[in-house]
């Protein structure tokens, strides 16, 4: 019980730091020095970047960790460490929402995923 405490609570802290950590990187890969082109287009390619391919990994990758460290049945705690990103996602507009609930949905598809896959390896 304390275990997968412990493992949702660490996994939420995580995830603010891996976030800040996908949006600098996709900074400097979205961002080129020696390009002609309009800032708004790599700011535009920094946003698409980060939406499309950095938080999603950071949702599937964060949550099957803690899928993999909780007990089988509280497979849903690999979901539930993600959503306190989720609420500060909630302040960045209508369409930002929709693609939380869908990295959420993904996040608990990956640890239901995960805790399967465990049992499975176990058995």
């Amino acid at each position: 019980m304390l275990r997968n405490l412990i493992v949702s609570v660490v996994g939420a802290l995580v995830s603010f730091p891996l976030t800040f950590a996908g949006w600098r990187l996709a900074l400097i890969l979205g961002v080129g020095s020696t390009s002609n082109e309009p800032k708004m287009d790599a700011v535009a390619r920094v946003m698409v970047l980060f939406s499309c391919v950095v938080t999603p990994l950071i949702f599937i990758v964060l949550s099957a960790a803690v899928a993999s460290i909780v007990a089988r049945t509280q497979w849903w705690l690999g979901g539930v460490a993600l959503l306190p990103l989720s609420v500060y996602g909630l302040v960045r507009g209508p369409v930002f929402i929709i693609l939380l609930a869908a990295y959420v949905i993904l996040a608990f598809a990956s640890a239901f995923f995960v805790s399967r896959l465990k049992s499975s390896l176990s058995a």
